[in-house]
């Protein structure tokens, strides 16, 4: 008797259906709910846009605080303590930058040649006019340079494309800084001279 009750209770429910009343109550339950769960999202990532804000600026106002505090202070002293390094020989302290070492304003390309092929100690070469861990250049470069500068007349022509500076350091101390351009315009350092 049981199976048969239960199919009865499933055959008239099958045939029930929600009224349109509660269907429409329903459907505008459901957009309230979606309306307040989107506001609520919206709040949320305000709160966290802000409160990164104030992170960061709370961080970039922490910073020069913290340098600040970090910092030695200046000790100012009134009487000169004894000179315990003893006396310096200022006579021997030579205060000319490098390129100015001889004069290479009339050099020529020719004469620089002459020079790289008798007095030459190291000859650097860098990309910039900065020779700082700069690489030394091999015999065979070096050989082509001294034929490049050998052969260079003087030139209105300007320089153009990449430019490879090079530093030549000779046997007597003197140093001279040169630079050659794709276009093969060579220009030495202090000489308005271009050379080609």
């Amino acid at each position: 008797m049981s199976d048969k009750i239960k199919q009865k209770y499933v055959s008239y429910m099958d045939g029930e259906n929600p009224s349109e009343e509660f269907l429409s109550s329903l459907t505008e339950r459901l957009k309230k709910e979606e309306k307040r769960v989107r506001e609520k999202k919206k709040s949320a990532l305000k709160i966290r846009v802000i409160s990164i804000a104030a992170a960061g600026i709370a961080a970039c106002a922490a910073v020069p605080i913290a340098l600040s505090l970090t910092k030695t202070p200046a000790v100012h002293i009134e009487k000169p303590i004894d000179n315990l390094a003893g006396t310096v020989n200022s006579s021997a302290i030579s205060s000319k930058p490098l390129e100015n070492l001889a004069d290479f304003s009339e050099i020529t390309a020719k004469e620089l040649a002459n020079l790289l092929r008798n007095n030459l100690s190291e000859l650097l070469e860098s990309e910039t006019n900065n020779f700082v861990n700069a690489a030394n250049v091999d015999g065979e470069k070096c050989r082509e340079l001294i034929g490049k500068l050998s052969s260079a007349e003087e030139t209105n022509e300007a320089t153009a494309g990449k430019e490879s500076c090079y530093m030549a350091v000779f046997s007597d101390g003197k140093i001279v800084k040169f630079r050659v351009s794709e276009n093969g315009v060579i220009t030495i350092n202090g000489s308005a001279k271009r050379f080609s």
